[in-house]
């Protein structure tokens, strides 16, 4: 049934003058443009810093305010250097039985 209906729309899909492969190129533009949206930028992350800091009480170009900006950014290096770490380090996935 599913088979079917697949068919059914590559043929409509067809039709209409896109093929299955120029479909695939749509949709996967559209997910990179989706994720290169969901991205941040160093200057975006350095802003949102500084407002983080400010919200908190310290005043900007202070001191303070700038022990507060890099310390949320040593905070997020160690967890980006931890979740990394964790990445490989994983074991590798097995299929099948396995030993015996």
């Amino acid at each position: 049934m599913a088979a079917r209906a697949r068919k059914s729309a590559q043929l409509a899909a067809t039709r209409r003058g896109m093929t299955p492969a120029f479909s695939r190129l749509i949709f996967l533009a559209a997910l990179s443009g989706l994720v290169a949206a969901c991205t941040t930028s160093p200057e975006q992350q350095t802003a949102r810093d500084e407002q983080r800091c400010t919200e908190r009480g310290y005043k900007p170009q202070t001191k303070q305010h700038d022990d507060c900006v890099s310390g949320l950014a040593s905070s997020r290096d160690v967890r980006m250097q931890q979740r990394h770490r964790e990445l490989v380090e994983r074991p590798a996935p097995t299929y099948g039985p396995g030993p015996r």
